[in-house]
């Protein structure tokens, strides 16, 4: 054992050539198939893999690792590996990716090679393909012929891949990847995969090299060179944005104040009579009542016999002391007295005139706390109640926002804020938002699951965005609404009180336009999630009619089109910008980092901070199409979704994630991507601010502050400015990222150490200014994967400190650190 294993080591210092002539593999060699079925063959000089038929196919990706590799331990230090792959056997149902891989451990690898799948690259031919274990399609190339020459290089922890068609052609570069983690194996992989049975692929390597390189420059000096004296270009605070969408428990349950769900009563009747979301209680007959209803389709209907009984919703925090505001619609049939009581605080009508709605209003301040209260609506007496709606906030909100979190918001700058999605827009008809707000219709949410009361609509974005100072920008309905729907919603915002629509608004008490300046024609309108999804040429038809419906209103109003990151589906950014470009001032661009690895693992530590360099890619590539489809007038790019998106975050848990440390670092590493690229980003929002893949986790009592809100915390505030020149030496590059900017006579630096393990010291040398006194600010917790929730609020802090200005300073591993010039 121990001579096989210093064998191996050996091996792996020794460069490595095989063309497979032999009629078996060469020592080194190790042939893996984790599950029977896969076989290998010699013949005339190549190893031919074939990978038969199966259920599934033989994957490796997130939580299976079926897939038969050919593999031999990596040389320690730089190296490089190319093969010459064949395709034998490619029929255009084969779902398959194989070639060249790179093993950091039996369930992660990099894999760079041919792929074909109808289902996920919407073609039955193959092309070039990069990805990482869970992580698709990192980086695409076209496949000419079923013969292709494949390389890739490592130096330090960068890995670079190459194409060529033949022998005699250069090596073209395609993509670079980085890794934190050392590799542990490389060789050949080839996978199938499947919905139902897989088809067979046989492919043939003809063959293999691996060859060391000269180590990477050693010895450079960490200095961080900081150009202060000719800023490079401005960074604009839109680029700290965020967006919010009816989706789980962002609006309602979290920045919104209304405690009751279905507060409208719609939906399902259960089998006591009561209305889904409310349970019976007392001695009263209930049922759906659909002919005397105030809004929507249904109300409540309670008979009582001479006793007490009726509705309530149970699960709701009670705090002693509080006031909370109370509020129900109801519609007595000879009842004689109207109850409603949360916690211990009750409040009762008497008299009340049958026959007609009224609307009753109540202060409730209960005495006693609970963790789990009751809401109750009660009728006494012969007769039968109908209850239209309900409503139950805390007294201290603002407009109907949450009062706490509010004032969390006010803390960091939000520039832009935008709404209402995200998918739920395709689905949208904001008149159903606007007006006296029991009186909106419930509707189901088509895209996400649930009611929607339409409490929050266009009058109460923009009283949040006025109450935490954000420039309102609002996605328009290009999926099932119409041009003249939009034109409208423009006009109800910005018309003046003698236009159709600015009178609407005028009525519902809001006189003066809103001017809202941003305006998406769109969202995500290439996607088959997305409610009338249409292919790029008919949704940039579209998109001109409701581009034009926007300026027929606001000349001066800005419009913001649907696009990809960089030439994903079918190269949609081109299609678009031919025909929609001239009527758009902005290109949006999404972007969710997934994870599949478990949290606590290196694995997903890695995958999520090197997410922020996959970011910077993207945002290059799509400004490189944009211009050179529209040299002339460049559109810039909206990055108005971005975030990192974990298994855990589903319909069940209301889209609801935890962010680990890291998360922060990935946030500041997107930072840090848009400013180097102010020139062509004109603005980023963090998808979403509250409970949905949250910046600040909210409960009925708590807000929580993640490491991701505090990486806005650290960088919103303070780097709106003059970009400065920073240069790196490639010693650095891979492990430390760093931003600079200049505020009038004030630098401020931000600086990322992605190392897992490693504190690095640096030297920062600035010409063209000098510093005296640094605030620094710092995200650091142990371990990498801390996070913060409602059970241990603090468990991830900003630290703070005042200091001389220095040259030199330590960046401990996993951390983000920003100095403050004063």
């Amino acid at each position: 054992m121990v001579w096989s294993v210093l064998l191996m080591a050996q091996m792996a210092t020794q460069d490595f050539v095989d063309n497979f002539e032999g009629r078996s593999l060469q020592t080194r060699w190790e042939w893996r198939a984790p599950v029977a079925g896969p076989t290998y063959a010699l013949a005339d000089g190549s190893l031919t893999v074939e990978v038969p038929a199966r259920r599934g196919g033989y994957n490796h990706w997130a939580g299976v690792a079926d897939a038969p590799m050919l593999r031999t331990p990596c040389p320690v230090g730089d190296w490089a590996m190319e093969a010459t792959l064949q395709l034998l056997n490619t029929p255009p149902d084969a779902e398959f990716h194989a070639g060249l891989a790179v093993g950091f451990s039996e369930n992660r690898l990099i894999l760079w090679g041919p792929f074909q799948s109808r289902r996920f690259a919407g073609k039955p031919t193959p092309e070039l393909w990069l990805e990482r274990t869970g992580e698709a399609r990192l980086a695409t190339a076209p496949l000419n012929a079923p013969r292709v020459e494949l390389r890739v290089a490592k130096q330090g922890g960068r890995y670079t891949f190459f194409t060529r068609a033949r022998d005699a052609d250069g090596w073209q570069a395609v993509s670079t990847l980085y890794s934190l983690i050392p590799p542990r194996f490389v060789g050949i992989v080839g996978k199938t995969f499947a919905e139902g049975e897989s088809q067979p692929i046989r492919f043939a390597v003809e063959r293999f090299a691996l060859q060391t390189l000269p180590a990477s420059p050693a010895g450079q000096e960490a200095v961080i060179r900081i150009d202060a004296r000719a800023p490079e270009a401005t960074v604009s605070p839109l680029l700290f944005g965020h967006f919010i969408e009816h989706m789980g428990q962002c609006i309602q349950g979290g920045l919104w104040a209304e405690l009751l769900t279905n507060r409208k009563f719609a939906g399902e009747v259960l089998p006591d009579g009561a209305i889904e979301g409310w349970r019976k209680i007392g001695d009263a007959r209930l049922r759906g009542e659909h002919r005397i209803v105030y809004t929507g389709g249904q109300a409540q209907r309670i008979e009582v016999q001479g006793a007490r009984g009726g509705v309530a919703q149970a699960g709701i925090p009670v705090q002693a002391g509080r006031a909370y505001q109370a509020r129900v619609v109801v519609y007595p049939e000879g009842v004689s007295a109207v109850q409603v009581s949360f916690g211990d605080a009750t409040h009762r009508w008497e008299g009340l005139q049958a026959g007609q709605w009224h609307t009753l209003t109540a202060e409730l301040t209960p005495a006693r706390g609970e963790p789990a209260g009751a809401f109750r609506i009660e009728a006494e007496g012969q007769g039968a109640l109908i209850v239209g709606c309900a409503s139950l906030m805390p007294a201290d909100n603002l407009h109907g926002w949450r009062r706490d979190v509010v004032e969390t918001l006010r803390q960091t700058p939000i520039p832009i804020l935008r709404w209402p999605g995200g998918n739920f827009v395709s689905g949208y008809d904001w008149r159903e938002g606007v007006g006296v707000r029991d009186q909106r219709p419930p509707r189901w949410n088509r895209a996400w699951g649930g009611w929607e009361m339409n409490d929050v609509g266009t009058d109460e974005f923009i009283q949040l965005c006025r109450l935490i100072n954000a420039e309102p920008y609002i996605c328009l309905n290009a999926g099932e609404g119409a041009p003249r729907m939009a034109q409208e919603w423009v006009e109800y915002c910005n018309g003046g009180a003698d236009t159709p629509m600015g009178r609407l608004r005028a009525e519902n008490g809001h006189p003066e336009p809103y001017r809202v300046r941003y305006w998406g024609t769109g969202n995500e309108m290439y996607g088959d999630w997305q409610l009338g999804r249409l292919d790029a040429v008919k949704y940039a038809l579209k998109a001109n009619e409701l581009a034009r419906a926007i300026r027929a209103v606001d000349p001066d109003a800005l419009r913001i089109a649907v696009g990809v990151d960089a030439d994903e589906w079918g190269q949609w950014n081109r299609k678009v910008l031919r025909v929609a470009g001239e009527n758009h001032e902005y290109l949006s661009v999404h972007f969710y980092q997934g994870c599949p690895h478990p949290k606590d693992s290196p694995e997903a530590y890695e995958t999520v901070v090197l997410g922020a360099k996959r970011v910077e890619w993207i945002l290059r590539r799509t400004a490189e199409i944009i211009r050179e489809e529209m040299p002339d007038n460049p559109p810039l790019i909206a990055f108005d979704e971005w975030n990192t998106w974990y298994p855990e975050a589903n319909g069940e848990s209301q889209y609801r994630q935890v962010a680990p440390l890291y998360d922060g670092i990935f946030a500041a590493g997107v930072f840090h991507a848009l400013i180097r690229n102010a020139e062509t980003v004109g603005m980023a929002n963090l998808a979403q601010l509250v409970n949905v893949l949250p910046a600040l986790l909210v409960s009925p009592t708590q807000v929580v502050e993640t490491p991701t809100w505090l990486a806005f915390r650290m960088y919103a505030p303070y780097f709106a400015g003059q970009r400065l020149r920073v240069s790196l030496p490639e010693s650095l590059e891979e492990q430390v990222d760093a931003v600079a900017v200049r505020i009038g006579e004030r630098i401020h630096i931000g600086l990322i150490n992605y190392s897992l393990t490693e504190t690095v010291r640096v030297r920062i040398e600035i010409a063209g200014a000098t510093l005296q006194q640094t605030e620094l600010i710092r995200l650091h917790a142990e371990p990498f994967h801390a996070m913060n929730t409602f059970e241990q609020p603090n468990r991830v802090q900003l630290q703070r400190e005042l200091q001389r200005w220095q040259t030199e300073w330590e960046l401990p591993p996993h951390s983000v650190t920003v100095m403050l010039g004063l």
